[in-house]
């Protein structure tokens, strides 16, 4: 089985497999579900996934693209490759990541052209939390930067300056702006243009914790001026937990939306749908996946199922549990 990656402060790999974080005692159960969960893939090895021209996409065991319809039917095989760490779909190009390059296919014809390596930039060494708008293609680098850089391999720039410690989880675009969280629990904000980038969270980590989450899926989900995003928080004196934090676009009104405890908890990815932010929660007692208002309040079970990476279309969620391909009515 291939291996999914993690990563903790200071940018240091460590290697778990796809379903370590998903209880050995998994299984749907859709009749005792608060909402019925459809499966629409089986026998999956996946963590992301994207929506786009009503598919489903993931990365399947690292080295295959697959897709099928948000309706279920077949699932199809669309692109192979020795190995994919992280991929985005815009429009009929697949542009994806491996551990030295990062590259950019056309689907139609599987014309691959090669955008930056390890060779070419420092920075192209395992590109990961890909992003496609416009012209330009953001990604982000275990060397602890965010790259944008154009669609047709020019033009590649650093967009987080130096002097912010950038160890990021995940990456959203929001109208002209690019949001990341990191591995202090922070999130920042720079400009598409590559302009003024800066935190406007507080850092929650600091020194004396260890955070720890998949790379490149979305655990950062922005909606209505506000950032939603998740953190699991593992301090030194053995003490442990597991956050959904909200801040305004402009930094103000901090606000933690959900906190879990124990060592056995684990957030992952977040989303967000017509007022409320939906997250999964694995804890001792099995996963669920969770409402909440986004102005604060109770959090009510939606599904009895863990989840790694999720998006909404619709009035569903979709979401990878690493061995299958799911839906559910939110």
């Amino acid at each position: 089985m291939k291996s999914t990656r993690f990563i903790t402060t200071g940018c240091l790999l460590v290697l778990f497999t796809v379903l370590s974080l998903v209880p050995s005692s998994f299984a749907y159960a859709p009749n005792s579900s608060s909402n019925p969960i459809t499966v629409l893939a089986k026998n999956q090895n996946s963590h992301e996934i994207q929506l786009n021209g009503s598919y489903v996409y993931w990365n399947n065991n690292e080295t295959q693209i697959r897709r099928v319809s948000e309706t279920g039917g077949a699932v199809q095989t669309i692109f192979s490759a020795a190995e994919i760490s992280s991929f985005a779909i815009s429009g009929n190009y697949l542009y994806w990541g491996s551990q030295d390059s990062l590259d950019k296919t056309e689907l139609s014809t599987l014309k691959t052209t090669v955008l930056c390596t390890q060779n070419t930039s420092e920075y192209c060494f395992f590109p990961y939390s890909i992003l496609v708008t416009g012209n330009y293609v953001f990604f982000a680098s275990l060397l602890g930067a965010i790259i944008r850089i154009n669609t047709n391999g020019s033009g590649l720039r650093v967009i987080s300056p130096s002097n912010l410690h950038v160890c990021v989880s995940g990456m959203t675009l929001s109208a002209g702006y690019l949001y990341w969280n990191n591995c202090t629990g922070q999130v920042g904000k720079v400009a598409i243009s590559g302009k003024n980038a800066h935190y406007i969270s507080p850092n929650i980590c600091a020194e004396e914790c260890t955070s720890v989450f998949y790379f490149g899926i979305h655990s950062i989900t922005v909606a209505n001026s506000s950032v939603y995003w998740t953190y699991n928080v593992y301090y030194q004196n053995n003490s442990y937990f597991q956050l959904v934090n909200s801040v305004s676009t402009t930094g103000k009104h901090f606000t933690t939306l959900f906190k879990g405890k124990g060592s056995s908890g684990f957030l992952s990815t977040i989303a967000y749908y017509s007022g409320s932010v939906i997250f999964p929660y694995e804890s001792s007692s099995g996963g669920k996946i969770y409402s909440v208002p986004a102005s604060g309040g109770k959090a009510t079970v939606i599904a009895k199922t863990f989840a790694i990476d999720s998006e909404v279309s619709g009035n569903y969620l979709y979401f990878s549990t690493g061995p299958e391909i799911a839906k559910v009515e939110v």
